[in-house]
């Protein structure tokens, strides 16, 4: 399993936006969090259309969450620019991309890792982040 930039950078950057707890302008972003701007941009996009934040227009508009930063878990962040997650093929969402899942010995292993990277994802929120709270 791998994890793109756009969850390193997104993920970074909402922790600054959970961290300011205001209105705050992309361009600033970018530059505290050394991220590239135009990339920036896409992946609030992305975080827009899925809700995590909203867009606020005007001389001092920017960005800031849509809702409580302790309800907003890592989980839910990687599965909005990631997409869902499967640790091997044969765990695809309910379609069996290998034709050896149903017999595999070793079906049982990635169904485990799986299921314990999502549990650990989605018991952190962005506010155990934001306040830099051992995880």
């Amino acid at each position: 399993m791998r994890i793109s930039t756009r969850s390193y950078y997104g993920l970074r950057a909402l922790v600054h936006l959970a961290k300011e707890r205001r209105i705050c302008p992309t361009s600033k972003i970018a530059k505290e969090e050394n991220l590239p701007y135009d990339y920036l941009q896409k992946i609030f996009q992305r975080l827009k259309k899925a809700g995590l934040i909203k867009s606020v227009k005007g001389v001092e508009g920017g960005y800031l969450l849509s809702r409580p930063a302790k309800r907003i878990s890592a989980g839910q962040i990687f599965e909005i620019l990631e997409g869902r997650m499967a640790s091997a093929p044969c765990l695809g969402f309910g379609q069996l991309s290998c034709s050896r899942a149903r017999g595999c010995s070793s079906r049982d292993l990635w169904q485990k890792l799986e299921t314990t990277i999502n549990q650990a994802l989605g018991s952190i929120t962005l506010a155990d982040l934001a306040a830099n709270k051992k995880v």
